[in-house]
């Protein structure tokens, strides 16, 4: 029965990342390779693998997957919470604040409910690999189209160690976020015990 509920509710939010990302970024398709988009398709892939995979095989992949998301989608949120310190120019309006609000809100729900807590601390050490993947990627962007994804930086006059830096940096923040949404999910899983034994 639980493998039936966490199928279902797999595919219905499945559906709901897949539709909020693809009309935030049809008309804009030039734009799909932000990290919003791909975080929050890539959950949505994920998703509709498992929904797929609890019908098949009745077990779900493994829970570091669903760890790794999390970090990726919780980091959405956070830089969409640090668009409104000023910092940059950040809406809140239609899709996009599916995107950056309601879709990670949705996939911590959905872990605290059916992802269980990792018994190990050494995996938290790959949640940081989407991201480098993406830095990379951004490099790649920069080299063929002369300019960053987000134009944070300025194309081509960046040195080695200023890149390995960043990537350093970005490893290393990533890495924290995710050891804290790790946290994160294992307060909530307790409280979730606490008030189910109650």
């Amino acid at each position: 029965m639980q493998n039936k509920i966490r199928a279902w509710s797999s595919l219905l939010l499945s559906s709901i990342f897949f539709t909020s990302v693809l009309m935030e970024y049809i008309p804009t398709p030039q734009d799909i390779i932000e990290f919003t988009f791909l975080a929050n398709f890539g959950i949505g892939f994920l998703l509709l693998l498992t929904g797929i995979r609890l019908f098949w095989q009745k077990k779900a992949f493994p829970d570091i997957l669903y760890h790794t998301g999390l970090a990726m989608i919780l980091l959405v949120f956070i830089i969409c919470l640090i668009g409104l310190s000023g910092l940059y120019q950040i809406h809140f309006e239609g899709e996009f604040f599916f995107l950056h609000v309601i879709n990670p809100l949705l996939f911590l729900l959905y872990n605290v409910i059916f992802v269980k807590k990792l018994t190990s601390w050494q995996p938290v050490l790959l949640i940081p690999i989407p991201v480098v993947l993406y830095l990379l990627l951004d490099f790649i962007y920069s080299t063929i189209c002369g300019k960053f994804i987000y134009n944070l930086l300025e194309a081509g006059k960046l040195s080695f160690i200023e890149i390995a830096g960043t990537s350093i940096l970005c490893y290393s923040f990533v890495l924290i976020e995710g050891f804290l949404s790790l946290l994160l999910h294992r307060l909530l899983r307790n409280c979730r015990k606490i008030t189910d034994a109650s």
